[in-house]
C-alpha cells in the first residue's frame, strides 16, 4: 500500500523559508507576507529589488494595503492567461485611494 501524501499544517512553525522561491514583504506595522517570487515580477519596483538579491522587502504601506496588493499579484498570476474566466477583483472603497498610491509606487 502506498502512503497518502499529507497536507502541510498551517500551524507548522518548522517550515523553512526558501528565498529562491519565496520572498518576504513587510508592512509598516510589521506584518510579514511570504509571497511566491513569480507573483512579484510584474511589479517593477519589487522586481528591481529582487535583481539585487533582496529576500525581504519593506513596503511603506499598512498591512491592509499590502495584503490587498498580494491578493492582486496572485490574482494577476492566476488569471493573466485565462481572461475569459477571470472573476472581478473586488476593492473596498475605503482603501481604494491608498491602494492606488501603492500600485503606482510598485509600477515605478
Amino acid at each position: 500500500m502506498s502512503k497518502k501524501p499529507t497536507k502541510p499544517n498551517a500551524k507548522d512553525t518548522n517550515t523553512q523559508f526558501d528565498p529562491s522561491v519565496m520572498i518576504k514583504l513587510v508592512s509598516t506595522d510589521g506584518m510579514e507576507f511570504i509571497v511566491d517570487r513569480r507573483c512579484v515580477i510584474p511589479a517593477k519596483a519589487l522586481k528591481k529589488q529582487l535583481e539585487s538579491e533582496e529576500t525581504t522587502i519593506d513596503l511603506g504601506f499598512s498591512a491592509e494595503i499590502v495584503e490587498k496588493l498580494v491578493q492582486y499579484l496572485y490574482y494577476k498570476m492566476r488569471y493573466d492567461h485565462d481572461p475569459d474566466n477571470r472573476p472581478q477583483f473586488h476593492i473596498e472603497p475605503s482603501i481604494a485611494l491608498n491602494l492606488m498610491v501603492a500600485a503606482h509606487y510598485l509600477q515605478t
